[in-house]
């Protein structure tokens, strides 16, 4: 035979009062070619190539019955047609009563052995309810990696303040993106608290230090600004300080490309590249003498 179905008695007789009723508790055998494919213990608990599973469902994925090693150990396949009938794996938290909030929806756990052959979680996806209102329901899917022997959360997506957020609780862990021209197209650097767009370390000098660090190359700009206004003096840029007060407006570029600060306003620049029909000028020398020159102290 090529297939067998064994029942074996896993347990010990037992004769109730009635002399009619007899129990025991059995186990379940699936074997294929002569060798056990599949067993369910006296428990209910269901092992694949686990002659002795230990959880509800226990699967092997070293057993003989695998094409190699490296292959799936769980495929979930459909043959719909539909363009929307994809395998679908659901966790569904159902409890005796009604969601309440901060309910634990499920968590997948990756675990392996450390050096002391202790078995460690090394990761895990959690999920939760955050506020189960009916209409209104949040949730949180979180990402936690350990880290120096400690969960970390690098990724955590709550919906009741509608955040996504790396590096919480504020560790020391960087964030980069990369482009196809840089390893380093955008970079936290976590440890420094600062923002760095297109390069690892900073321009070089005072400009290494700064919160946000803006590099170009040599055959592109560094920044463009652009607002979409035909206001002249509506502003494109501000700059902020606290001299004068917590964050006071000391200087802005308006959208005509004047340049206004807490001091002055300059509205024009003297660019041979806008002019024409440039000419030595008669003596200026009276002019020059009648310039009256004050001096002055800010108050």
């Amino acid at each position: 035979a090529t297939a067998k179905i064994r029942s074996t008695i896993d347990g010990s007789l037992v004769l109730s009062a009635d002399p009619d009723d007899l129990s025991a508790t059995t186990a379940m055998r699936f074997d294929v070619d002569g060798s056990e494919a599949m067993r369910i213990n006296n428990s209910g608990w269901l092992g694949i190539a686990k002659t002795d599973p230990q959880y509800k469902l226990d699967v092997d994925g070293t057993g003989r019955f695998l094409k190699s090693n490296n292959a799936s150990n769980l495929i979930l396949e459909t043959i719909d047609t539909d363009s929307d009938a994809g395998p679908v794996l659901e966790l569904f938290r159902n409890p005796s009563q009604a969601g309440v909030d901060n309910d634990s929806l499920g968590e997948i756990h990756f675990t392996g052995l450390n050096d002391a052959s202790e078995i460690s979680r090394f990761a895990e996806i959690v999920s939760r309810i955050v506020d189960a209102s009916d209409g209104t329901e949040d949730g949180r899917l979180g990402i936690n990696v350990k880290k120096d022997g400690v969960d970390v959360s690098v990724l955590n997506a709550n919906m009741s303040n509608g955040e996504v957020v790396i590096n919480d609780n504020s560790n020391d862990i960087d964030f980069r993106v990369e482009s196809d021209g840089k390893t380093h197209a955008f970079f936290v650097d976590a440890a420094n608290d600062q923002v760095k767009i297109g390069n690892v370390v900073g321009a070089g000098g005072d400009e290494g230090n700064a919160a946000l660090s803006v590099v170009g190359t040599s055959t592109t700009r560094v920044a463009d600004f652009d607002r979409p206004t035909t206001t002249a003096n509506n502003h494109v840029c501000n700059f902020y300080s606290n001299v004068g007060g917590t964050n006071t407006i000391n200087a802005v570029i308006e959208a005509s490309g004047d340049l206004e600060n807490t001091n002055n306003r300059y509205t024009g620049l003297s660019d041979e590249r806008l002019k024409q029909d440039i000419v030595d000028a008669s003596s200026q020398w009276d002019d020059i003498k009648a310039l009256q020159v004050r001096k002055y102290r800010f108050i």
